[in-house]
């Protein structure tokens, strides 16, 4: 065998290496990989600010424990604001106006349950408050706002998720899988 071979062959081993360790890389170092293992400890968590918490608020409030602690609730409904503070451990600081939540500098995700007509005024704010963000459908009423909205999100960074869980609940996935 000549060098020029040899180097070749090195070369591909070494590629070969590189390109197995480069596929570990997404699964060694996600959330789903470091959730399979043990739970994070409480200053790993997300906290979490839950705004509009009727039904669809409270769920998805729910659903976000899952990755943090809720530490914030706004709601314009005092009863409302009270009962899903109870309904979360009683600890979560409880606000009528959202943008006394939005303040709060220990907060890191926002999540979003109240009337459509309010998402984008609400999904600008907590952008503008250095929040990530996870909002209920529509996330806006017009082209407009979408327009809006994009370019602050691009402006500030932030991670913006819309939710359409009807549309991924194992129910409506199964009736769809059945239909096809």
């Amino acid at each position: 065998m000549n060098i020029a071979q040899q180097t070749r062959r090195g070369f591909l081993r070494t590629s070969a290496a590189v390109l197995a360790a480069g596929g570990m890389t997404p699964y060694v170092f996600t959330a789903d990989a470091q959730a399979a293992g043990k739970p994070k400890a409480k200053n790993d968590r997300f906290r979490i600010g839950s705004i509009g918490m009727r039904y669809q608020g409270t769920v998805i409030a729910e659903k976000a424990r899952a990755y943090g602690d809720i530490v914030a609730i706004a709601d314009v409904d005092r009863n409302i604001r009270e009962q899903a503070r109870a309904g979360f451990g009683s600890t979560p600081r409880i606000y009528e106006d959202y943008r006394k939540l939005l303040e709060r500098k220990d907060i890191d995700v926002i999540t979003i349950g109240t009337p459509d007509h309010w998402h984008t005024k609400m999904v600008i704010d907590a952008c503008r408050a250095g929040k990530d963000i996870y909002c209920e459908k529509p996330l806006t009423l017009t082209i407009d706002e979408g327009k809006q909205m994009r370019k602050v999100v691009a402006e500030t960074g932030r991670v913006v998720q819309v939710g359409s869980w009807q549309r991924s609940d194992h129910r409506f996935r199964l009736a769809v899988e059945m239909v096809r």
